[in-house]
C-alpha cells in the first residue's frame, strides 16, 4: 500500500513524489509531465515571491543556470527536460487512465486502465493535483505567434521571448471543447495583420483556478497544479505538502 496516491505529473506532484520517495505513486493519463503550464503555453507570473522548501529553492536555480529569466521573459521549454529528474527513480505510471475511486474502511482503492490492462492500487491518501471545468473561473487557449511588424491588437497578445514573439490568449467558455477553441482564436488571428503566423498552438487548456482550493472533498484532496502562479510555487506547495504527511 502506498501512503500516497498522486493524480497528474504535474509541477506540484513532482514535490510530493520528491519528498515521498518510493511511499508515492503518481499517476497520468498523459504521456508527458507538466502539461499544465508548458502544454498550456503558459509560462508564469510572480517569480518574486518567496519560496517555502530548499527543494523548492534549488530548482529556482536550476532555473538561474538555464537562463530561463533572460530578458525577463520566463521560458518554460528550457526547464521540462530537466524537470523530469524530479520523477527519476519514482513510482510513475503515464498513459494510464483512472477508471475508479473507492474509499474503504483504512484505504482507498484507485482502479487504473494502462498498456498493461487494468490494475489496482492502494493507498492511506488520493491528492489530485489535475484541474478540471468545474474548478475554474475561466480558461483560456493560448497560442504562440509571430510577426515581423509587430501586433496591435485589443485582444490579450503579449509579447513573449525572442523578438517578434508573442503569446494571444484567446478567451473560451468553460464548456469548449479543442475544436471550438481554435475555430475562435482563428477567427481572431485572421483579424491580425497578414504576417502574422500561428507558430504553435497550446496542448491544454490554460485554466484561471478559483480561490477556494486546496480543500478536501470526500476525503480527497483537491490541491490543482495551475491554482499557483508559476511552476516554482506549485512545486513547492508539493514539497511541503509531502513533508507534512510524510
Amino acid at each position: 500500500m502506498y501512503e500516497v496516491i498522486v493524480l497528474g505529473a504535474t509541477f506540484l506532484s513532482a514535490g510530493i513524489a520528491q519528498t515521498m520517495g518510493g511511499s508515492c505513486l503518481v499517476l497520468e493519463r498523459r504521456t508527458q509531465a507538466f502539461y499544465e503550464f508548458t502544454g498550456a503555453l503558459n509560462f508564469g507570473t510572480s517569480y518574486d515571491k518567496k519560496l517555502v522548501s530548499e527543494e523548492a529553492e534549488n530548482f529556482r536555480k536550476i532555473f538561474e543556470e538555464r537562463n530561463i529569466f533572460a530578458n525577463d521573459r520566463v521560458c518554460l521549454f528550457e526547464i521540462s527536460a530537466p524537470s523530469y529528474k524530479f520523477f527519476e527513480g519514482k513510482n510513475i505510471l503515464f498513459n494510464t487512465e483512472i477508471i475508479s475511486i473507492e474509499k474503504e474502511e483504512n484505504c482507498f482503492v484507485c482502479t487504473t486502465h494502462g498498456a498493461d490492462g487494468f490494475n489496482k492500487f492502494k493507498a492511506k491518501r488520493i491528492v489530485d493535483t489535475r484541474v478540471s471545468d468545474s474548478m475554474c473561473d475561466k480558461k483560456t487557449y493560448n497560442i504562440l505567434l509571430h510577426s515581423d511588424n509587430g501586433i496591435d491588437s485589443d485582444s490579450e497578445i503579449k509579447k513573449w521571448g525572442r523578438e517578434n514573439n508573442f503569446v494571444m490568449r484567446c478567451p473560451v467558455d468553460l464548456n469548449d471543447n479543442y475544436y471550438q477553441a481554435r475555430q475562435k482564436a482563428k477567427e481572431i488571428i485572421e483579424k491580425l495583420p497578414e504576417d502574422t503566423k500561428a507558430v504553435l498552438l497550446a496542448e491544454s487548456f490554460d485554466y484561471q483556478v478559483k480561490s477556494d482550493y486546496p480543500k478536501i472533498e470526500n476525503s480527497i484532496v483537491y490541491m490543482p497544479s495551475k491554482a499557483y502562479e508559476n511552476p516554482l510555487l506549485s512545486f513547492d506547495a508539493g514539497v511541503c505538502y509531502g513533508k507534512e504527511i510524510k
